[in-house]
């Protein structure tokens, strides 16, 4: 999906795919892109061309953690220098992620514990976050927080209903859908994974990540509805952009 977005921008991408790499970009570099992507935080995006469309695709808490566990086991350390991420994937490599989700890593915890909703929090709050997660008044600002953020974007979309949800996104941008069907990363299972174990270890861990992935799946509601009226109804909406 980042290389179709590439192209219909003129391949005039940013060439960033973390919030590190975000640092190395004076905010007049980042004007001569058209396209941005990357695990990037409020403080990247909040430099962008205040012209910029954004949007974001969220992932059912428990599919995302089960992916990342996946993912990170799978791959090289060679490349890296830090130590704590290091350390990270060693644990994800040999660990059973029950024992990679309640880890006291460092970078483990960042990911797991409101990992999804970290990028959407002002600098402020996302230093503070685990603390705030510990009282009802500061789930609720960052509850707030999240939701103001997320007045700003273009759409807010979850990975599960990408396939109906992309077609309106491409025709709001003013953009031809070739037929492309969005990809969900995965990776092949290293053991059987106990779903319910990991859920209920990650309600207790980051309850509002559920909390706000059901409230952003009322969002998409609605705006799937808009969209289908916007195109003239039907359940296959691809279709209708496709054709």
């Amino acid at each position: 999906m980042t290389a179709f977005f590439s192209e219909a921008y003129d391949g005039l991408r940013l060439p960033a795919l973390t919030t590190l790499d975000y640092e190395l970009y004076t905010q007049a570099q980042l004007k001569a892109y058209r396209f941005y992507s990357g695990h990037c935080y409020w403080r990247d995006y909040s430099r962008l061309p205040s012209d910029t469309r954004m949007f974001t695709v969220l992932r059912q808490p428990v599919a995302r953690v089960v992916s990342l566990y996946q993912y990170w086991g799978s791959i090289s350390t060679d490349h890296l220098t830090d130590g704590i991420v290091i350390e990270a994937i060693q644990i994800a490599r040999n660990s059973s992620i029950y024992e990679f989700i309640t880890s006291k890593n460092v970078f483990i915890r960042e990911a797991i514990v409101c990992g999804q909703i970290r990028q959407f929090l002002r600098p402020d709050l996302e230093r503070k976050v685990e603390m705030l997660c510990e009282t009802e008044c500061g789930k609720y600002e960052i509850i707030t927080q999240v939701f103001d953020t997320f007045s700003r974007f273009e759409a807010v979309l979850t990975v599960e209903r990408l396939s109906e949800s992309l077609p309106i996104l491409l025709k709001r941008l003013g953009l031809k859908n070739y037929g492309i069907i969005p990809h969900v990363n995965s990776s092949s299972p290293r053991e059987n994974i106990d779903v319910e174990r990991v859920k209920g270890l990650l309600f207790e861990m980051s309850y509002i990540d559920f909390v706000i992935y059901d409230l952003v799946q009322s969002l998409e509601e609605q705006y799937l509805r808009q969209g289908a009226a916007e195109l003239g109804g039907g359940d296959r909406l691809h279709e209708v952009l496709a054709g």
